[in-house]
């Protein structure tokens, strides 16, 4: 009785770690492929802003006239170069009136992107548990990180959590995660494509070289098939 007792305990012992390890390697594989942020939710605040801030500021005439003046028609004929001058000296500076459009398109990035941050935070439930922070990029896009310190300006060791791009050919915001996750949300009627906020979200997007074809393919996908993806990618390339 003593044997039997004593393999029913090892067996036992042998199961439970073996259960164990099965578990805990199943929840390791499945926080790699949950979402950690609700990119429904982070899409809906985002189209609200962009909207609210737009008729904010077709309210404001000079903006309205800023905006015949200059995305109608001086930005279809703008070379890419005019915008290098943002990271570095350009060969062939930019006119007085180039200049300013920049400086005030910049100015209004910025002033969206710290509204957006306000609105993103504001929800409820959370949508992450700590701070957010929204900085524009040179792109247009924005982008949305763990503001760990508080500052509301991305440093080098903050996370990254998702990008805000503006797909102009299909009418659409597109937010991807880190994990891979890529949701849209389409625009209703062509007011907001139309207004001042996204003619110059577009326009920076063609000053910096982006590919509009790169943003008008990128299709919905969630974490978990996105690592599906990645793995069957290794997959094949060691089986190369």
């Amino acid at each position: 009785m003593s044997n039997t007792t004593g393999n029913v305990v090892k067996y036992g012992l042998i199961a439970a770690v073996v259960g164990g390890m099965l578990y805990y390697g199943g929840e390791s594989n499945n926080s790699t492929t949950q979402e950690e942020i609700d990119l429904n939710a982070v899409l809906d605040i985002t189209v609200d802003t962009l909207y609210s801030f737009d008729e904010g500021l077709q309210g404001q005439q000079q903006y309205q006239s800023d905006y015949q003046d200059s995305y109608q028609d001086d930005y279809a004929a703008q070379a890419p170069a005019d915008d290098t001058t943002l990271a570095s000296e350009s060969a062939s500076e930019p006119s007085s009136a180039d200049a300013a459009s920049s400086a005030k398109d910049d100015a209004i990035m910025a002033d969206f992107s710290r509204t957006l941050q306000d609105n993103l935070n504001a929800a409820h439930p959370a949508l992450y548990p700590t701070a957010l922070g929204v900085v524009p990029r040179s792109d247009a896009s924005l982008l949305a990180f763990d503001d760990a310190n508080g500052s509301q300006s991305y440093d080098e060791d903050e996370t990254k959590l998702f990008i805000i791009e503006i797909d102009g050919e299909n009418s659409r915001i597109v937010a991807s995660s880190r994990s891979g996750a890529v949701n849209d949300h389409h625009f209703s009627g062509t007011s907001l494509l139309t207004g001042y906020l996204i003619g110059s979200m577009l326009a920076r997007q063609r000053l910096a070289g982006v590919n509009p074809s790169r943003l008008a393919n990128k299709k919905p996908a969630t974490a978990k098939t996105a690592a599906k993806a990645r793995a069957g990618s290794g997959s094949h390339s060691k089986g190369k």
